[in-house]
């Protein structure tokens, strides 16, 4: 079987490493002209951390991850906290199964785990420019002007997904927003945040602050926004300024600093509805597929699980039964999740200073140990990954 693989983020280097070391075929293509370095910090944890510990990555990914500890959410206009994110409580509810690692450090380990595994990397600089299912196999198209032809084209290309785009059609008809923009980047710090996690919550907007390093600070920011229109590396800066205009001093300077804005992340958040996520030999995985947003949290926990699934799923006789077993394992528990963000959206950023004035009454309460411990369903989906034979 002949495989290729659109996309070298954490889904498509999962998939890519779990054939590779089935001996499968595989090409990775990557539009980007390396491994994207940018992003935030994502959690693994119940299907995510369980993948990790399935491909040997669990050692590594802890030497990568930050340390565990608590968070601390502010007023952003007095800096009074308002709750404390206690991280023994998340400890316990997961199982010990959490870790906060950043994006670029996982895509890193997927990578040279694959290399060790004997494969040669993606292919970077080059995206698909055609899709044609004949009876051949799926013919394909460069934008290097070379082509091939594969047994399965598999489009983990993001949420943005060109393999979509051409293999399903227009991205308006399966994107679902949130009424949100997001952005995230990190940069130099001389300071220390104590704890090294705090929030900032104002009218309209949320910002996240993770000590990543010793000289290193990460950011995540979110508003409430409604437009859709994708934002160039050139315009970031003066997007994320004005959505922030009369924010807290301290997120100014940080806003104004030395910000590598071609590198920083900064999207509208939507989710990807879809009611297939195979056409033919086509199939999508990850955010190409559901786009969970970082709203979920899930994000990349499940991105890897769906792909070690569709590698597991490969092994069946005909790819049709294969794919068709793999939406079948997979789509409940994104379609709760998928419902569960859209819940969490609806309050994630207050809109006026009455609701920001509930959420310093119900946040400590909702963040309780008591009342965590009756919503671990919902914050953490339960893992699909099986265990080792």
């Amino acid at each position: 079987m002949r495989v290729l693989i659109v996309g070298a983020g954490p889904a498509g280097l999962t998939l890519a490493l779990c054939l590779a070391r089935r001996g499968v075929p595989v090409r990775i293509v990557e539009r980007a002209g390396a491994l994207n370095t940018g992003g935030y910090v994502v959690s693994l944890q119940a299907n995510g951390w369980d993948v990790a510990d399935r491909l040997g990555l669990l050692p590594a990914l802890r030497r990568t991850a930050l340390p565990a500890a608590d968070s601390v959410y502010r007023e952003g206009a007095t800096g009074r906290e308002v709750f404390r994110y206690r991280a023994d409580v998340v400890h316990d509810l997961t199982g010990g199964k959490m870790l906060h690692v950043p994006r670029d450090g996982l895509v890193r380990l997927l990578a040279q785990a694959l290399t060790e595994a004997g494969h040669e990397g993606p292919r970077f600089g080059c995206e698909v420019t055609g899709i044609h299912d004949g009876p051949e196999g799926v013919a394909v198209r460069f934008s290097d002007g070379t082509s091939g032809t594969f047994d399965l084209v598999v489009g983990a290309d993001g949420t943005h997904s060109k393999v979509r785009a051409l293999a399903f059609g227009p991205e308006k008809t399966v994107l679902r927003p949130l009424g949100y923009r997001g952005a995230a980047w990190r940069m130099p710090f001389s300071g220390r945040l104590d704890p090294p996690y705090e929030g900032y919550m104002e009218v309209g907007r949320q910002t996240i602050l993770y000590q990543s390093g010793p000289q290193e600070l990460s950011t995540l920011l979110c508003w409430r926004s409604d437009d859709l229109a994708p934002v160039l590396p050139g315009d970031r800066h003066r997007e994320v300024s004005r959505a922030y205009d009369g924010t807290w001093p301290v997120l100014r300077r940080l806003i104004d600093g030395p910000v590598d804005w071609d590198g920083a992340y900064l999207d509208s958040l939507c989710q990807i509805e879809m009611p297939r996520w195979s056409c033919g030999r086509v199939v999508l995985v990850g955010d190409a597929a559901w786009s969970l947003s970082f709203l979920s949290g899930q994000g990349a926990s499940m991105a890897m699980a769906g792909a070690f699934l569709l590698a597991d799923a490969l092994a069946r006789p005909s790819i049709g039964e294969a794919l068709a077993a793999f939406e079948a394992r997979l789509r409940p528990t994104i379609t709760t999740v998928q419902r569960q963000a859209r819940a969490m959206a609806r309050s994630y950023v207050p809109r006026s200073r009455a609701g920001l004035w509930l959420n310093r009454i119900l946040l400590p309460l909702l963040m309780s140990r008591p009342l965590l411990k009756l919503r671990a369903r919902q914050l953490v989906a339960k893992s699909l990954i099986p265990p080792a034979s």
